[in-house]
């Protein structure tokens, strides 16, 4: 068994060694939180023997929680079970599967995603004889979550004599709503919604089931906190009141996700929110603060760029990221008054690196709308330039596309015409439906204008 506290820094060993109460960890952006993360869920099962059957690790994404699993096990080996690191959905999806009967509702329910959503939106419109087109589709899954947000929905749900014919409305949202809601009753089937205010709802109905959970979770652990709803705090702050074991993990400077109703003020008011009086348990709780502000991935020069722009923002939690490299260059900025002058400023700058000796390779381009890189890509066109692999969504028909140039060794989703040529064969004899090798026209500074289309 590794040292696990070995390589880490004061904070982080800090973090790790802060087993015990309410913990608050504002970690930011690249000051090793994850690895802050999953060394204390190891330090727990290693050093206090604690089984990870009652340590729970809330992520934000499936991928997170992959990756957490796969660092745990190479401390611990393969030997123990780590499904409870999860998702809250997961979590709640696990819960449900064992105690969901008490609702009516076999443990083999389906969970819905979001095709499964429009299957069922599209019977409805096809009943009241509606077109459904991709906005109103978007529409309705909102309106679906307004009213999902009251739970009230649950009692009547989960209630065998219920009469669904009571369900009416003249207006029409409304009606498509009860009628959606009608339909996954009939299949069994809950959505993303569903997972938590069921969930939510059990342990509210069903107190011997809370206290049964509560007593299994000596230990709940949360990443992304800044991320989280007032409605999850909720969830996770009764699941902790037997143990009283709670660390959450985040930075009020990097919540983005304000739009799907995350509240950045748990995390930075976390004391207070531990003691709302929404909670039936007031206990007077108080909360110990890590802060990690090493930042192991920026060069100081960004660092101070950050430093300075976050340091306007009005509701956060004071702290400013030190940096554990040295050197780089002076950030330059430039206020474009349109888009083609900020296009025509970075593709004379990236020419001119190649000029001076460096690889188109050494610049990536970062944009922040997802429609801009159609732009750029024209403007690196007419300069002849190799136009850069860009990842997101196609505009044409929202599925993922990735737009490249061919004699960048990466793979098209779609066919490639090069305008030198006219054909789907660029300068450098490669066809540009296949991934291929850097070939001479890459060693040119003009490269290969290919588009995709």
């Amino acid at each position: 068994m590794p040292d696990l506290l070995a390589n880490l820094n004061p904070s982080q060993v800090q973090a790790v060694t802060a087993t015990e109460g309410y913990v608050r960890v504002i970690a930011g952006a690249g000051t090793g939180k994850t690895r802050a993360l999953t060394h204390r869920y190891a330090y727990l099962v290693n050093e206090y023997g604690i089984s990870p059957s009652n340590i729970l690790c809330i992520t934000f994404t499936n991928k997170a929680a992959n990756e957490m699993k796969k660092r745990i096990k190479s401390m611990l080996g393969d030997c123990f079970d780590t499904s409870f690191v999860a998702t809250l959905h997961a979590f709640c999806t696990r819960v449900l599967r064992e105690e969901i009967s008490k609702l009516f509702y076999p443990e083999n329910f389906i969970v819905l995603d979001n095709v499964d959503q429009k299957k069922i939106l599209e019977e409805v419109y096809d009943e009241m004889g509606i077109k459904m087109d991709t906005a109103s589709f978007k529409f309705m899954i909102d309106q679906i979550r307004y009213y999902k947000n009251l739970i009230t929905y649950v009692s009547y749900l989960s209630d065998p004599d219920f009469d669904y014919d009571t369900l009416t409305s003249e207006k029409p949202s409304d009606e498509i709503i009860f009628r959606y809601i009608k339909k996954q009753r009939k299949y069994f089937g809950l959505d993303f919604f569903d997972l938590i205010n069921f969930t939510i709802y059990l342990f509210r109905t069903f107190p011997e089931v809370l206290e049964k959970w509560q007593a299994r979770l000596c230990y709940i652990m949360v990443d992304e906190f800044q991320d989280i709803t007032a409605k999850e705090f909720k969830l996770i702050r009764r699941l902790s009141e037997t143990n009283r074991n709670l660390f959450v993990v985040g930075d009020p400077d990097q919540n983005i996700y304000e739009w799907r109703g995350a509240n950045m003020d748990v995390i930075v008011n976390f004391e207070s929110w531990l003691n709302n009086p929404c909670f039936e348990n007031q206990y007077g709780l108080a909360a110990s603060d890590v802060i990690l502000a090493e930042n192991y991935r920026s060069l100081p020069p960004i660092l101070d760029a950050a430093n300075s722009l976050i340091a306007k923002n009005m509701n956060r939690v004071e702290k400013a990221l030190v940096p554990h490299r040295s050197g780089g260059e002076k950030v330059t900025y430039l206020h474009a008054k349109n888009d083609k002058e900020e296009i025509t400023y970075i593709t004379e700058q990236i020419k001119a690196h190649v000029i001076g000796g460096g690889k188109y390779s050494d610049l990536p381009c970062c944009t922040g709308q997802i429609l801009s890189p159609v732009l750029w890509n024209r403007a690196f066109w007419k300069r002849t330039s190799p136009i850069p692999s860009t990842a997101g969504w196609d505009s044409t028909n929202g599925r993922k596309s990735r737009m490249c140039c061919p004699t960048c060794a990466l793979r098209t989703t779609r066919r490639t015409i090069c305008p030198s040529s006219g054909s789907s064969t660029c300068p450098g004899g490669k066809s540009a439906r296949s991934s291929c090798r850097p070939s001479p026209c890459m060693r040119r500074i003009t490269g290969c204008p290919c588009t995709t289309v």
